[in-house]
């Protein structure tokens, strides 16, 4: 956590803030913003997980 003394962010703080406004980027599709946020709130944010997820949305689009 930051101080007065101490204007650096942590790696942590900058993610945090990161997946927290993620859905708000231009162009980022709302879906995968919430996948990947999620991902990450809950300590899964690996690159199998992400990939799955991934597939998981595109086989929704083709049903």
């Amino acid at each position: 956590m930051r101080t007065k003394e101490n204007n650096v962010k942590s790696g942590e703080e900058i993610l945090n803030e990161f997946f927290q406004s993620i859905s708000s980027i231009e162009g980022v599709d709302d879906k995968i913003a919430n996948i990947l946020s999620e991902l990450y709130k809950t300590g899964k944010f690996t690159e199998k997980n992400i990939i799955n997820k991934i597939d998981e949305i595109r086989q929704e689009n083709d049903n």
